[in-house]
């Protein structure tokens, strides 16, 4: 079932986490913000990488607090919200849509965590059937097929459960669309702080068997390769919340002068990937982003993993060896 617009009275956006946030703000930009007759008011509550990304979008925005939901009306009101796995920012802002009879509408950003995305972190490994429901939202909303398969397969009710096309990816295809061909000899990475994340939920930063670190240095140790399949460039994306000095010590103790890296920290994502010919990850949703601009993407996990990547699509290329690179570029 599709989402359904109507004259919602006040849209109470709260969101954290940049991937939730780049989708929530499309979806507003393209569907909901110049159709007056679908809402009298929208107000934001935004924390973390989510404010910069709506301002990008939709100009200057006041920030209220997470207590006006207090506020609202139940029969006219909404709250639309992201899914943060560690904060609790989103998981507040259901719990007060709850208790105040309004309705509650989260939209998912990837393809992972469909369940504990919704559980705070000490309730993601034990939870019984009840609290589970207990913290789900009203409705929500997924925005491709691959989604929809991987959410039936979870204990969140189907009946939940809606449909809105990904006004996100929408906007980054007409801006590759826009974009002329590079040819640039570049590989870009991109970065996830997975370690500080399996820390706090699970006391275990490598229970993966490796963590962001040891991928950036097996990276940069492959710099030989890269130069002998043609590259010139390796440029290290970080991600909105990793510090602009997270892995120079890496960088400086192992490159070699093979080719040149670089960092990224304040370009936007979708202008990293127009420049790259390649475009390297563990799991984030930039990979799929890359997958929009027609690049070749490749999801390196290294010998070590415990798991395998849990992106569905099948575009992308899963490497545990950046020697692979060598077949692939033939």
């Amino acid at each position: 079932m599709d989402i359904e617009i109507k004259n919602y009275g006040t849209i109470f956006v709260v969101s954290f986490e940049a991937g939730a946030a780049n989708v929530i703000s499309s979806f507003l930009k393209n569907r909901i913000i110049n159709n007056k007759s679908c809402y009298d008011d929208i107000k934001y509550c935004l924390r973390g990488p989510a404010k910069d990304i709506f301002e990008a979008k939709l100009g200057n925005i006041d920030n209220v607090t997470l207590k006006d939901i207090n506020k609202l009306g139940s029969k006219t009101d909404i709250v639309f919200t992201g899914r943060s796995l560690v904060p609790d920012l989103e998981r507040d802002a259901i719990r007060l849509a709850k208790l105040n009879k309004v309705k509650a509408v989260t939209f998912l950003d990837h393809w992972v965590n469909y369940e504990g995305g919704f559980l705070p972190v000490s309730k993601k490994t034990n939870y019984s059937e009840q609290e589970f429901l207990d913290y789900l939202p009203d409705e929500i909303v997924i925005g491709d097929a691959y989604a929809d398969e991987i959410i039936q397969k979870t204990k969140i009710p189907y009946g939940r459960v809606r449909f809105a096309e990904n006004e996100y990816f929408n906007d980054m295809k007409s801006f590759f669309k826009s974009k002329q061909a590079v040819s640039k000899k570049r590989i870009l990475y991109l970065s996830e702080p997975i370690y500080d994340s399996l820390k706090k939920i699970y006391g275990d930063g490598n229970m993966w068997g490796f963590n962001e670190f040891d991928v950036v240095k097996d990276l940069v140790s492959s710099a030989s390769i890269f130069k002998e399949i043609g590259f010139n460039e390796l440029m290290i994306r970080l991600h909105p919340k990793e510090s602009i000095g997270k892995f120079t010590d890496i960088v400086c103790k192992t490159n070699k002068g093979d080719i040149k890296i670089k960092f990224s920290k304040t370009r936007k994502l979708e202008e990293d990937i127009a420049d790259a010919s390649i475009v390297v990850g563990m799991e984030s949703m930039g990979l799929v982003i890359a997958l929009l601009a027609g690049k070749r993407v490749v999801s390196y996990l290294p010998k070590g993993s415990v798991k395998k990547c849990s992106l569905p699509h099948k575009e992308l290329n899963c490497i545990n060896d950046f020697s692979l690179l060598r077949g692939m570029m033939i």
